[in-house]
Protein backbone atom coordinates (compact mmCIF):
# COMPACT_ATOMS: atom_id res chain seq x y z
CA UNK A 1 0.00 0.00 0.00
CA UNK A 2 0.87 3.74 -0.30
CA UNK A 3 1.41 5.71 2.76
CA UNK A 4 -0.43 9.25 3.05
CA UNK A 5 1.29 10.98 0.81
CA UNK A 6 0.72 8.55 -1.81
CA UNK A 7 4.89 7.33 -2.30
CA UNK A 8 5.67 4.21 -1.90
CA UNK A 9 6.76 3.15 1.61
CA UNK A 10 9.81 1.33 2.38
CA UNK A 11 8.73 -1.64 3.30
CA UNK A 12 8.92 -2.65 -0.36
CA UNK A 13 12.14 -3.30 -0.08
CA UNK A 14 12.25 -5.59 2.54
CA UNK A 15 11.94 -9.68 2.00
CA UNK A 16 9.06 -11.62 4.04
CA UNK A 17 5.65 -10.82 5.12
CA UNK A 18 4.75 -7.36 6.11
CA UNK A 19 2.40 -6.35 8.36
CA UNK A 20 0.76 -3.37 7.11
CA UNK A 21 -0.30 -1.42 10.32
CA UNK A 22 3.19 -1.65 11.22
CA UNK A 23 4.35 -0.52 8.25
CA UNK A 24 1.81 2.80 7.75
CA UNK A 25 2.05 2.67 11.80
CA UNK A 26 -1.91 2.57 11.36
CA UNK A 27 -3.64 3.11 14.75
CA UNK A 28 -7.03 2.14 13.08
CA UNK A 29 -7.43 -0.64 15.58
CA UNK A 30 -11.23 -1.01 14.05
CA UNK A 31 -10.03 -2.49 11.02
CA UNK A 32 -10.24 -6.06 10.77
CA UNK A 33 -6.86 -6.55 9.64
CA UNK A 34 -5.43 -4.76 12.61
CA UNK A 35 -3.61 -7.65 14.86
CA UNK A 36 -4.60 -9.90 11.96
CA UNK A 37 -2.08 -13.25 11.43
CA UNK A 38 -3.19 -13.02 7.34
CA UNK A 39 -1.08 -10.58 6.75
CA UNK A 40 -3.54 -10.61 3.06
CA UNK A 41 -5.23 -7.11 4.20
CA UNK A 42 -7.58 -6.84 1.21
CA UNK A 43 -9.31 -9.79 1.89
CA UNK A 44 -10.76 -8.63 4.69
CA UNK A 45 -13.82 -7.45 4.07
CA UNK A 46 -14.96 -4.10 5.09
CA UNK A 47 -10.74 -3.53 6.11
CA UNK A 48 -9.36 0.37 6.58
CA UNK A 49 -7.07 1.73 4.39
CA UNK A 50 -5.85 5.42 3.79
CA UNK A 51 -8.57 5.62 7.18
CA UNK A 52 -11.70 4.93 4.17
CA UNK A 53 -13.59 1.59 4.53
CA UNK A 54 -13.23 -0.69 1.58
CA UNK A 55 -15.81 -3.40 1.26
CA UNK A 56 -15.73 -5.40 -2.09
CA UNK A 57 -12.59 -6.63 -3.71
CA UNK A 58 -12.89 -4.82 -6.59
CA UNK A 59 -13.08 -1.60 -4.96
CA UNK A 60 -9.97 -2.53 -2.81
CA UNK A 61 -7.83 -3.81 -6.25
CA UNK A 62 -7.40 -0.77 -7.24
CA UNK A 63 -5.91 0.49 -4.46
CA UNK A 64 -3.77 -2.64 -3.27
CA UNK A 65 -2.32 -3.40 -6.89
CA UNK A 66 0.01 0.19 -6.45
CA UNK A 67 0.58 -0.61 -2.07
CA UNK A 68 4.15 -1.58 -0.95
CA UNK A 69 2.33 -4.19 1.48
CA UNK A 70 0.39 -5.90 -0.70
CA UNK A 71 3.34 -6.59 -3.29
CA UNK A 72 5.47 -7.75 -0.15
CA UNK A 73 2.81 -9.80 0.78
CA UNK A 74 1.27 -11.72 -2.54
CA UNK A 75 1.64 -15.15 -3.38
CA UNK A 76 0.04 -17.19 -5.75
CA UNK A 77 -2.23 -18.67 -3.04
CA UNK A 78 -3.72 -15.66 -2.07
CA UNK A 79 -3.90 -14.57 -5.64
CA UNK A 80 -5.67 -17.41 -6.75
CA UNK A 81 -7.85 -17.19 -4.15
CA UNK A 82 -8.76 -13.34 -4.83
CA UNK A 83 -9.42 -14.23 -8.27
CA UNK A 84 -11.93 -17.19 -7.82
CA UNK A 85 -13.59 -14.36 -5.23
CA UNK A 86 -13.51 -11.67 -7.92
CA UNK A 87 -14.92 -14.07 -10.54
CA UNK A 88 -17.89 -14.98 -8.04
CA UNK A 89 -18.35 -11.40 -7.89
CA UNK A 90 -18.62 -10.60 -11.78
CA UNK A 91 -20.48 -13.00 -12.21
CA UNK A 92 -23.34 -11.70 -9.08
CA UNK A 93 -22.26 -8.47 -10.68
CA UNK A 94 -23.53 -9.82 -13.88
CA UNK A 95 -26.79 -10.90 -12.88
CA UNK A 96 -27.62 -8.32 -11.01
CA UNK A 97 -26.80 -6.25 -14.19
CA UNK A 98 -29.53 -8.38 -15.98
CA UNK A 99 -32.06 -8.21 -12.88
CA UNK A 100 -31.44 -4.48 -12.92
CA UNK A 101 -32.32 -4.18 -16.87
CA UNK A 102 -35.23 -6.52 -17.06
CA UNK A 103 -36.56 -4.40 -14.17
CA UNK A 104 -36.02 -1.05 -15.68
CA UNK A 105 -37.18 -2.28 -18.85
CA UNK A 106 -40.65 -3.19 -16.81
CA UNK A 107 -40.47 -0.28 -15.38
CA UNK A 108 -40.51 2.01 -18.64
CA UNK A 109 -43.18 0.40 -19.93
CA UNK A 110 -45.30 1.02 -16.77
CA UNK A 111 -44.21 4.82 -16.65
CA UNK A 112 -44.58 4.54 -20.46
CA UNK A 113 -48.17 3.46 -20.52
CA UNK A 114 -49.01 5.52 -16.97
CA UNK A 115 -47.38 8.42 -18.28
CA UNK A 116 -49.84 8.40 -21.62
CA UNK A 117 -52.81 7.59 -19.44
CA UNK A 118 -51.80 10.55 -17.45
CA UNK A 119 -51.26 12.71 -20.37
CA UNK A 120 -54.52 11.39 -22.14
CA UNK A 121 -56.52 12.16 -19.21
CA UNK A 122 -54.73 15.76 -19.01
CA UNK A 123 -55.77 16.35 -22.65
CA UNK A 124 -59.38 15.82 -22.20
CA UNK A 125 -59.57 17.46 -18.63
CA UNK A 126 -58.17 20.61 -20.77
CA UNK A 127 -60.66 20.45 -23.47
CA UNK A 128 -63.69 20.61 -21.07
CA UNK A 129 -64.13 17.74 -20.05
CA UNK A 130 -64.06 16.84 -16.37
CA UNK A 131 -65.83 13.44 -16.24
CA UNK A 132 -62.24 11.76 -16.63
CA UNK A 133 -61.54 8.77 -14.51
CA UNK A 134 -58.19 6.45 -14.52
CA UNK A 135 -57.41 3.65 -12.82
CA UNK A 136 -54.76 4.26 -9.79
CA UNK A 137 -53.46 0.72 -9.70
CA UNK A 138 -49.62 1.10 -10.54
CA UNK A 139 -46.41 -1.03 -9.75
CA UNK A 140 -44.70 2.38 -9.66
CA UNK A 141 -45.91 4.10 -6.46
CA UNK A 142 -45.07 7.43 -8.25
CA UNK A 143 -47.66 6.59 -11.80
CA UNK A 144 -50.35 5.34 -9.02
CA UNK A 145 -49.92 8.99 -7.14
CA UNK A 146 -49.96 11.10 -10.00
CA UNK A 147 -53.07 9.23 -11.41
CA UNK A 148 -54.61 9.74 -7.97
CA UNK A 149 -53.83 13.61 -8.50
CA UNK A 150 -55.43 13.53 -11.80
CA UNK A 151 -58.83 11.76 -10.80
CA UNK A 152 -59.05 13.99 -7.68
CA UNK A 153 -58.01 17.25 -9.92
CA UNK A 154 -60.72 15.99 -12.57
CA UNK A 155 -63.37 15.96 -9.67
CA UNK A 156 -62.59 19.27 -8.52
CA UNK A 157 -62.67 21.03 -12.03
CA UNK A 158 -65.91 18.94 -12.54
CA UNK A 159 -67.41 20.20 -9.18
CA UNK A 160 -66.00 24.23 -10.23
CA UNK A 161 -67.89 23.31 -13.46
CA UNK A 162 -71.43 22.27 -12.24
CA UNK A 163 -70.88 25.58 -9.53
CA UNK A 164 -70.16 27.52 -12.06
CA UNK A 165 -73.52 26.51 -14.24
CA UNK A 166 -75.14 27.35 -11.75
CA UNK A 167 -74.00 30.25 -10.22
CA UNK A 168 -74.18 31.13 -14.27
CA UNK A 169 -78.10 30.20 -13.95
CA UNK A 170 -78.18 32.26 -10.17
CA UNK A 171 -77.00 35.50 -11.40
CA UNK A 172 -78.97 35.43 -14.46
CA UNK A 173 -82.11 34.84 -12.46
CA UNK A 174 -80.48 37.46 -10.43
CA UNK A 175 -80.53 40.45 -12.84
CA UNK A 176 -83.55 39.83 -14.00
CA UNK A 177 -85.33 40.29 -10.75
CA UNK A 178 -83.47 43.61 -10.46
CA UNK A 179 -84.41 44.50 -14.00
CA UNK A 180 -88.34 44.10 -13.27
CA UNK A 181 -87.25 45.91 -9.77
CA UNK A 182 -86.07 48.67 -11.90
CA UNK A 183 -89.00 48.67 -14.17
CA UNK A 184 -91.32 49.13 -11.71
CA UNK A 185 -92.06 45.32 -10.75
CA UNK A 186 -92.03 45.97 -6.68
CA UNK A 187 -93.00 41.83 -6.55
CA UNK A 188 -90.33 40.46 -8.69
CA UNK A 189 -88.54 37.70 -6.07
CA UNK A 190 -85.56 35.83 -6.16
CA UNK A 191 -86.75 32.03 -6.04
CA UNK A 192 -85.41 28.75 -5.03
CA UNK A 193 -82.65 26.85 -3.27
CA UNK A 194 -79.18 26.74 -4.38
CA UNK A 195 -76.27 24.66 -3.14
CA UNK A 196 -74.01 27.20 -3.93
CA UNK A 197 -74.10 29.16 -0.37
CA UNK A 198 -73.04 32.42 -1.82
CA UNK A 199 -75.35 31.95 -4.03
CA UNK A 200 -78.42 31.37 -1.47
CA UNK A 201 -76.86 34.75 0.73
CA UNK A 202 -77.17 36.75 -2.70
CA UNK A 203 -81.06 35.49 -3.21
CA UNK A 204 -82.08 36.40 0.43
CA UNK A 205 -80.35 39.47 -0.01
CA UNK A 206 -81.78 40.59 -3.03
CA UNK A 207 -85.22 39.96 -1.65
CA UNK A 208 -84.64 41.44 1.84
CA UNK A 209 -83.18 44.49 -0.49
CA UNK A 210 -86.41 44.08 -2.67
CA UNK A 211 -88.67 44.19 0.41
CA UNK A 212 -87.24 47.50 1.73
CA UNK A 213 -87.22 49.53 -1.20
CA UNK A 214 -90.74 48.07 -1.42
CA UNK A 215 -91.27 49.47 1.97
CA UNK A 216 -89.27 52.60 1.40
CA UNK A 217 -91.14 53.55 -1.45
CA UNK A 218 -95.21 52.71 -0.29
CA UNK A 219 -93.31 55.61 2.90
CA UNK A 220 -92.37 57.49 0.22
CA UNK A 221 -95.42 57.64 -2.18
CA UNK A 222 -97.66 58.26 1.04
CA UNK A 223 -95.29 61.04 2.50
CA UNK A 224 -95.32 62.49 -1.19
CA UNK A 225 -99.29 62.73 -1.41
CA UNK A 226 -99.85 63.68 1.53
CA UNK A 227 -96.83 66.34 0.80
CA UNK A 228 -99.07 67.57 -2.48
CA UNK A 229 -101.85 67.84 -0.45
CA UNK A 230 -100.21 69.85 2.25
CA UNK A 231 -98.96 72.40 -0.98
CA UNK A 232 -102.01 72.50 -2.55
CA UNK A 233 -104.02 73.58 0.98
CA UNK A 234 -101.17 76.45 1.12
CA UNK A 235 -101.61 77.36 -2.49
CA UNK A 236 -104.98 77.19 -2.45
CA UNK A 237 -104.63 79.54 0.93
CA UNK A 238 -101.89 81.54 -0.71
CA UNK A 239 -103.81 82.17 -4.01
CA UNK A 240 -107.42 83.11 -2.95
CA UNK A 241 -106.27 85.18 0.02
CA UNK A 242 -106.22 88.68 0.07
CA UNK A 243 -103.20 89.26 1.91
CA UNK A 244 -100.48 90.16 -0.46
CA UNK A 245 -97.89 87.86 -0.12
CA UNK A 246 -93.91 88.21 -0.94
CA UNK A 247 -91.02 86.02 -0.83
CA UNK A 248 -87.77 88.30 -1.05
CA UNK A 249 -83.89 87.78 -1.41
CA UNK A 250 -82.00 90.32 0.34
CA UNK A 251 -80.79 91.71 -2.64
CA UNK A 252 -84.45 92.86 -3.50
CA UNK A 253 -85.41 90.18 -6.01
CA UNK A 254 -88.45 88.38 -5.53
CA UNK A 255 -88.93 84.89 -5.74
CA UNK A 256 -93.01 84.43 -4.91
CA UNK A 257 -95.64 86.43 -4.87
CA UNK A 258 -99.33 85.43 -4.97
CA UNK A 259 -102.44 86.63 -7.02
CA UNK A 260 -103.70 89.13 -4.43
CA UNK A 261 -100.05 90.96 -4.88
CA UNK A 262 -100.32 90.78 -8.38
CA UNK A 263 -103.90 91.66 -9.05
CA UNK A 264 -103.46 94.62 -6.12
CA UNK A 265 -100.46 95.95 -7.84
CA UNK A 266 -101.25 95.22 -11.51
CA UNK A 267 -97.88 93.78 -12.54
CA UNK A 268 -98.03 90.07 -14.77
CA UNK A 269 -95.62 87.17 -13.64
CA UNK A 270 -93.18 88.70 -16.32
CA UNK A 271 -92.77 92.07 -14.71
CA UNK A 272 -92.13 90.00 -11.29
CA UNK A 273 -89.06 88.16 -12.70
CA UNK A 274 -87.41 91.75 -13.87
CA UNK A 275 -88.50 93.53 -10.84
CA UNK A 276 -86.83 94.58 -7.77
CA UNK A 277 -88.29 95.94 -4.42
CA UNK A 278 -86.45 99.25 -4.84
CA UNK A 279 -88.40 99.88 -8.15
CA UNK A 280 -91.76 99.15 -6.46
CA UNK A 281 -90.86 101.57 -3.42
CA UNK A 282 -90.63 105.44 -3.37
CA UNK A 283 -87.33 106.68 -3.55
CA UNK A 284 -87.27 108.12 -0.08
CA UNK A 285 -88.04 105.23 1.82
CA UNK A 286 -85.63 103.05 0.20
CA UNK A 287 -83.01 103.30 2.46
CA UNK A 288 -85.21 102.97 5.72
CA UNK A 289 -86.77 99.56 3.76
CA UNK A 290 -83.42 98.53 3.26
CA UNK A 291 -82.74 98.93 6.88
CA UNK A 292 -85.83 96.79 7.27
CA UNK A 293 -84.04 93.83 5.22
CA UNK A 294 -81.10 94.36 7.38
CA UNK A 295 -82.96 93.66 10.50
CA UNK A 296 -84.44 90.40 9.16
CA UNK A 297 -81.29 89.23 7.97
CA UNK A 298 -79.90 89.28 11.39
CA UNK A 299 -83.01 87.25 12.72
CA UNK A 300 -85.40 89.67 13.51
CA UNK A 301 -89.49 89.58 13.14
CA UNK A 302 -90.63 92.81 12.54
CA UNK A 303 -94.61 93.09 12.91
CA UNK A 304 -96.66 96.04 11.38
CA UNK A 305 -94.25 97.14 9.19
CA UNK A 306 -96.28 100.01 6.94
CA UNK A 307 -94.83 100.51 3.13
CA UNK A 308 -96.15 102.35 0.24
CA UNK A 309 -96.06 100.46 -3.42
CA UNK A 310 -96.44 101.97 -6.68
CA UNK A 311 -98.58 99.62 -8.48
CA UNK A 312 -97.92 99.55 -12.12
CA UNK A 313 -100.60 102.43 -13.58
CA UNK A 314 -99.09 104.61 -10.80
CA UNK A 315 -100.95 104.46 -8.24
CA UNK A 316 -99.48 104.16 -4.40
CA UNK A 317 -101.18 101.53 -2.28
CA UNK A 318 -100.38 101.99 1.37
CA UNK A 319 -100.19 98.24 3.26
CA UNK A 320 -99.09 96.97 6.54
CA UNK A 321 -97.76 93.79 7.89
CA UNK A 322 -94.81 91.25 8.92
CA UNK A 323 -91.68 90.21 7.85
CA UNK A 324 -89.50 87.70 9.06
CA UNK A 325 -86.66 85.57 7.91
CA UNK A 326 -86.68 82.24 6.29
CA UNK A 327 -83.71 80.01 7.77
CA UNK A 328 -81.90 77.04 6.14
CA UNK A 329 -79.00 75.29 8.23
CA UNK A 330 -79.37 78.40 11.06
CA UNK A 331 -78.63 80.93 8.15
CA UNK A 332 -81.71 83.43 6.80
CA UNK A 333 -82.61 82.51 3.17
CA UNK A 334 -84.55 84.76 2.51
CA UNK A 335 -87.55 87.08 3.71
CA UNK A 336 -91.15 86.45 3.91
CA UNK A 337 -93.41 89.35 3.79
CA UNK A 338 -97.59 89.40 4.40
CA UNK A 339 -99.18 92.61 4.23
CA UNK A 340 -102.62 93.73 3.52
CA UNK A 341 -103.79 96.90 1.65
CA UNK A 342 -104.72 99.09 4.24
CA UNK A 343 -105.38 102.04 1.23
CA UNK A 344 -108.55 102.63 2.01
CA UNK A 345 -108.50 102.65 5.60
CA UNK A 346 -105.64 105.36 5.09
CA UNK A 347 -107.60 107.45 3.19
CA UNK A 348 -110.30 107.09 5.34
CA UNK A 349 -108.66 108.03 8.31
CA UNK A 350 -107.18 111.01 6.52
CA UNK A 351 -110.68 112.25 5.81
CA UNK A 352 -111.81 111.39 9.67
CA UNK A 353 -109.01 113.74 10.74
CA UNK A 354 -110.13 116.54 8.43
CA UNK A 355 -113.35 116.45 9.75
CA UNK A 356 -112.82 115.52 13.32
CA UNK A 357 -114.01 112.19 13.65
CA UNK A 358 -111.38 111.77 16.77
CA UNK A 359 -111.57 111.88 20.31
CA UNK A 360 -109.71 114.68 21.40
CA UNK A 361 -108.22 113.06 25.07
CA UNK A 362 -108.00 109.77 24.11
CA UNK A 363 -106.88 109.63 20.38
CA UNK A 364 -109.19 107.09 19.65
CA UNK A 365 -112.45 107.54 16.83
CA UNK A 366 -115.38 108.55 17.84
CA UNK A 367 -118.46 107.70 17.70
CA UNK A 368 -118.95 109.22 14.79
CA UNK A 369 -115.77 108.03 13.46
CA UNK A 370 -116.75 104.61 14.46
CA UNK A 371 -119.92 104.83 12.58
CA UNK A 372 -118.37 105.62 9.44
CA UNK A 373 -115.78 103.00 9.70
CA UNK A 374 -117.79 100.35 10.72
CA UNK A 375 -120.54 100.85 7.89
CA UNK A 376 -118.06 101.08 5.02
CA UNK A 377 -116.20 97.40 7.18
CA UNK A 378 -119.64 95.80 7.24
CA UNK A 379 -119.42 96.01 3.37
CA UNK A 380 -116.80 94.78 2.94
CA UNK A 381 -117.34 91.80 5.21
CA UNK A 382 -120.99 91.51 3.55
CA UNK A 383 -118.66 90.84 -0.18
CA UNK A 384 -116.14 89.20 1.11
CA UNK A 385 -118.06 86.87 3.52
CA UNK A 386 -115.89 87.53 6.39
CA UNK A 387 -117.10 87.74 9.91
CA UNK A 388 -116.31 90.39 12.32
CA UNK A 389 -116.76 90.94 16.46
CA UNK A 390 -118.17 94.12 18.17
CA UNK A 391 -116.84 94.71 21.67
CA UNK A 392 -118.64 97.11 23.48
CA UNK A 393 -116.53 97.90 26.52
CA UNK A 394 -117.36 100.17 30.30
CA UNK A 395 -114.93 101.30 32.32
CA UNK A 396 -115.56 100.00 36.05
CA UNK A 397 -116.18 102.46 39.01
CA UNK A 398 -115.41 105.60 36.41
CA UNK A 399 -117.80 107.79 39.21
CA UNK A 400 -116.17 106.45 42.15
CA UNK A 401 -112.81 107.60 40.77
CA UNK A 402 -114.09 110.96 39.51
CA UNK A 403 -115.59 111.88 43.26
CA UNK A 404 -112.90 110.61 45.08
CA UNK A 405 -109.71 111.32 43.45
CA UNK A 406 -110.84 114.18 40.78
CA UNK A 407 -111.66 114.03 37.32
CA UNK A 408 -108.00 115.08 36.00
CA UNK A 409 -107.87 111.07 37.51
CA UNK A 410 -110.83 110.30 35.79
CA UNK A 411 -109.10 111.35 32.46
CA UNK A 412 -106.02 109.30 33.10
CA UNK A 413 -107.88 106.26 33.77
CA UNK A 414 -109.54 106.57 30.52
CA UNK A 415 -106.26 107.31 28.62
CA UNK A 416 -104.85 104.31 30.20
CA UNK A 417 -107.77 102.35 28.96
CA UNK A 418 -107.78 103.83 25.47
CA UNK A 419 -103.79 102.84 26.04
CA UNK A 420 -104.89 98.93 26.58
CA UNK A 421 -106.99 98.56 23.91
CA UNK A 422 -104.95 99.98 20.99
CA UNK A 423 -101.97 97.17 22.63
CA UNK A 424 -104.14 94.38 22.90
CA UNK A 425 -106.42 95.05 19.15
CA UNK A 426 -104.14 94.97 15.86
CA UNK A 427 -103.61 98.15 13.73
CA UNK A 428 -106.45 97.16 11.48
CA UNK A 429 -109.37 97.00 14.04
CA UNK A 430 -111.16 99.97 14.55
CA UNK A 431 -110.86 101.56 18.50
CA UNK A 432 -113.32 104.23 19.59
CA UNK A 433 -114.40 106.26 22.98
CA UNK A 434 -118.30 106.37 22.28
CA UNK A 435 -118.98 107.79 25.53
CA UNK A 436 -117.85 109.10 29.32
CA UNK A 437 -116.44 105.57 29.75
CA UNK A 438 -117.76 103.49 27.16
CA UNK A 439 -115.40 102.02 24.52
CA UNK A 440 -116.28 100.30 21.27
CA UNK A 441 -114.15 98.11 19.05
CA UNK A 442 -114.52 96.26 15.49
CA UNK A 443 -112.13 93.26 15.28
CA UNK A 444 -111.95 92.69 11.67
CA UNK A 445 -112.03 89.25 10.22
CA UNK A 446 -112.81 87.42 13.29
CA UNK A 447 -114.85 84.74 13.62
CA UNK A 448 -116.48 83.54 16.78
CA UNK A 449 -114.17 81.11 17.85
CA UNK A 450 -111.77 84.08 18.91
CA UNK A 451 -114.04 85.78 21.49
CA UNK A 452 -112.79 84.03 24.46
CA UNK A 453 -108.68 84.32 22.97
CA UNK A 454 -109.65 88.38 22.37
CA UNK A 455 -111.36 88.56 26.41
CA UNK A 456 -108.35 86.64 27.32
CA UNK A 457 -105.53 88.70 26.31
CA UNK A 458 -107.77 91.89 26.74
CA UNK A 459 -107.90 90.78 30.43
CA UNK A 460 -103.86 89.62 30.17
CA UNK A 461 -102.73 93.30 28.93
CA UNK A 462 -105.30 95.05 31.76
CA UNK A 463 -103.47 93.40 34.51
CA UNK A 464 -100.02 93.72 33.49
CA UNK A 465 -100.58 97.12 33.15
CA UNK A 466 -102.50 97.64 36.71
CA UNK A 467 -99.20 95.98 38.10
CA UNK A 468 -97.12 98.78 36.45
CA UNK A 469 -99.32 101.64 37.77
CA UNK A 470 -99.01 103.30 40.57
CA UNK A 471 -102.34 104.02 41.15
CA UNK A 472 -104.45 103.55 44.20
CA UNK A 473 -106.95 101.64 42.45
CA UNK A 474 -106.97 99.36 39.94
CA UNK A 475 -108.75 99.57 36.23
CA UNK A 476 -111.37 96.97 35.01
CA UNK A 477 -113.78 96.70 32.41
CA UNK A 478 -117.24 94.74 31.88
CA UNK A 479 -117.85 93.62 28.56
CA UNK A 480 -119.94 92.10 25.99
CA UNK A 481 -119.46 90.87 22.53
CA UNK A 482 -121.25 90.03 19.41
CA UNK A 483 -120.57 88.45 16.44
CA UNK A 484 -121.35 89.55 13.24
CA UNK A 485 -122.04 86.83 10.16
CA UNK A 486 -122.41 88.28 6.73
CA UNK A 487 -124.40 84.64 6.44
CA UNK A 488 -127.31 86.23 8.89
CA UNK A 489 -126.49 90.00 8.43
CA UNK A 490 -127.49 92.71 10.83
CA UNK A 491 -127.79 96.50 10.83
CA UNK A 492 -124.53 98.24 12.97
CA UNK A 493 -126.88 100.14 15.38
CA UNK A 494 -128.19 96.20 16.43
CA UNK A 495 -124.51 95.42 16.46
CA UNK A 496 -123.74 97.48 19.24
CA UNK A 497 -126.96 97.33 20.82
CA UNK A 498 -126.44 93.50 21.42
CA UNK A 499 -123.12 94.09 22.47
CA UNK A 500 -124.11 96.89 24.98
CA UNK A 501 -126.71 94.54 26.18
CA UNK A 502 -124.25 91.95 27.12
CA UNK A 503 -122.05 94.40 28.69
CA UNK A 504 -124.43 95.54 30.89
CA UNK A 505 -125.56 92.32 31.73
CA UNK A 506 -122.95 91.44 32.45
CA UNK A 507 -121.81 94.90 34.58
CA UNK A 508 -124.83 93.94 37.10
CA UNK A 509 -123.45 90.83 37.81
CA UNK A 510 -119.90 90.55 37.32
CA UNK A 511 -119.29 87.24 36.09
CA UNK A 512 -116.97 85.91 34.03
CA UNK A 513 -116.55 84.48 31.04
CA UNK A 514 -117.64 87.32 29.48
CA UNK A 515 -121.30 86.59 28.18
CA UNK A 516 -121.32 85.80 24.19
CA UNK A 517 -124.34 86.03 21.75
CA UNK A 518 -124.92 83.65 19.32
CA UNK A 519 -126.73 86.84 17.30
CA UNK A 520 -129.44 89.42 17.35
Amino acid sequence: MKDESGSNHPVNKRPGKVKCWEAFECNEKECPAYGSRDLGCWLFSGTHCHKKIQGKFLEKMEICLDCGVFHANVDAAATKDTLEAVNKQFKEFGQLVKDRDKELEHIGLELSIGMSEVFEALKKISSGDPSVKIPETSKIELISKLKHIVNMTAENIGEIVDQSHEIAIGLAEHFDVLHRVAKGDLHARATGNSTVELLQALKNETNQMIESISREITVRKHAEEALRASEERYRDLFENTTDLIQMITFDGRFLFVNSAWKNTLGYTEEDVSRLLLWDIIQSDKISHCKNILHRVLNGENIKAVEVTFMAKDGRLVEAEGNMSSFLRDNKPEYARCIFHDISTRKRMEEELRTVSLRDELTGLYNRRGLLTLAEQQLKVADRMKKGMLMLFADLDGMKKINDSLGHQEGDRALIDIAYVLKDTFRGSDIVARVGGDEFVVLALEADKTSCDLLTDNLKENLDLHNRKGERPYSLSLSIGITHYDPENPCSLDELIAGADRLMYEQKKKKIEPVPYSEGL
